[in-house]
């Protein structure tokens, strides 16, 4: 029997957030997934989710964390000099990317050179932090990662490339794909997304805009709805979860989207990402704290 593959969501939410009562239940904070498989955290992404992740763990207790990022995008690392155990001596923080790690390291700096925050660089932060290149083989705390790149569309001033991630339990063979800040129109970078994430216990899949709001959003780097459920479906997905939630959108929109998607693909099983939901890799969901 292999160990347990779950995720949890800490940040739901693209571009800004948008916290308030009417997005309570899907939530308002930007991306971070946590990845549940052994004693060491391993999260996807650091928005502002990352926050409210942080401060479940304890002060004063030696603690090894490892953060991947999809990219560089504010709001995929917004939250990262808020994230409480950077402040910890006992942290060590590993941090991961495909990008080699000057790159890594010189972007992420930005948010700690004392222009954004009141701090004196990343090397300065209390805990011991380590950047990481992923590359193929790579295994990050008993998880076999593998990573592709996405079609996220870039505009003259910006060439830092998106990254999907896939996520193996070794001994059982089970699998999470993560595939955000991806636009899943059909072409040949597409149909590579869809080899990767086939046979996915669990993909979760950008799914920001309906298939109207896509016509005026192409090149902005994200899926219709439609899109990813299509995605999924193609990938023999046993289930899919759709995140990266337009800000304005609200819980009623996206209940009742959820109700017309699912009359438009009835042989399609998914859902969209709530904050503070665990979902199991046999796709069973349950709400924590």
């Amino acid at each position: 029997m292999g160990s347990r593959l779950a995720i949890k969501f800490w940040g739901t939410r693209g571009i800004i957030p948008s916290p308030r009562k009417s997005t309570a239940i899907y939530g308002g904070n930007t991306s971070c997934i946590e990845v549940i498989a052994g004693s060491n955290p391993i999260i996807v992404d650091a928005g502002f989710g990352i926050c409210h992740l942080g401060e479940t763990f304890p002060e004063a207790q030696p603690l090894e964390v490892h953060i991947l990022f999809t990219h560089l995008h504010w709001d995929h690392i917004q939250g990262l000099p808020f994230f409480n155990p950077i402040y910890f001596p006992e942290t060590h923080l590993h941090l991961h990317s495909p990008l080699p790690i000057t790159t890594l390291k010189s972007e992420l700096d930005i948010l700690f050179d004392g222009s954004y925050s009141p701090f004196r660089g990343i090397d300065k932060m209390p805990a011991k932090i380590t950047f990481h290149q992923i590359e193929s083989n790579y295994n990050v705390s008993g998880l076999d990662v593998s990573f592709i790149e996405l079609q996220h569309s870039l505009s003259s001033t910006d060439n830092t490339p998106c990254y999907g991630y896939k996520f193996e339990e070794t001994i059982s063979a089970k699998k999470v794909a993560i595939i955000t800040d991806h636009e899943a129109y059909k072409s040949p970078t597409n149909q590579k997304v869809i080899n990767f994430i086939t046979g996915s216990d669990l993909i979760v899949h950008d799914g920001q805009y309906t298939h109207e709001e896509y016509q005026d959003k192409k090149g902005w780097g994200h899926s219709s709805m439609d899109e990813a459920i299509n995605n999924i479906s193609a990938a023999n997905g046993q289930h899919g979860i759709l995140t990266h939630h337009a800000p304005h959108r609200n819980d009623d929109e996206l209940d009742q989207l959820q109700r017309n998607l699912q009359n438009k693909h009835p042989e399609a099983s998914f859902e969209f990402a709530k904050e503070h939901m665990l979902y199991e890799v046999n796709f069973k969901s349950k709400k924590t704290g």
